[in-house]
């Protein structure tokens, strides 16, 4: 029973793509480490756990949108949707679940001023969705 238990949790880890979250989840460490003055430890965490959650939840929607491909090819074929120790609707139910609590250290830990539009956002559709618009001003 309990390699049977240890086995559908280790299905569900590599849905997420666990390397994968691990170098994004490093890269986060770095770049917060570089864009801050002094470590805020709680911001930390949170950037860490919402980034985990999120990246996990999007490898695992990955994993459910290439379910078809995944089967044809030797490289991917050994994934748990298409060796079938996962069903793809629990793979879309646990990525979008991961996914959504990805977003609850944003909302409790992390300030919304990253979330608010400047004043020229709200006149604009954003930087890139015009051809011929002038470049973004910097942010102050």
């Amino acid at each position: 029973m309990r390699s049977l238990l240890g086995s559908r949790v280790q299905a569900y880890v590599d849905l997420t793509k666990p390397k994968i979250v691990f170098l994004l989840d490093f890269t986060a460490l770095m770049a917060f480490l570089v864009a801050t003055r002094g470590v805020n430890l709680l911001n930390l965490v949170g950037v860490l756990v919402a980034g985990t959650l999120a990246s996990g939840g999007a490898g695992a929607l990955n994993c459910y949108l290439d379910r078809d491909i995944d089967q044809s090819m030797a490289r991917t074929s050994q994934r748990p949707i298409p060796k079938g120790e996962v069903s793809p609707f629990n793979a879309l139910i646990f990525g979008l679940a991961l996914v959504a609590l990805g977003l609850l250290p944003r909302t409790y830990w992390m300030s919304f001023k990253t979330a608010t539009p400047t004043p020229a956002e709200k006149i604009s559709p954003g930087p890139g969705a015009d051809p011929g618009a002038k470049p973004a001003p910097a942010a102050t």
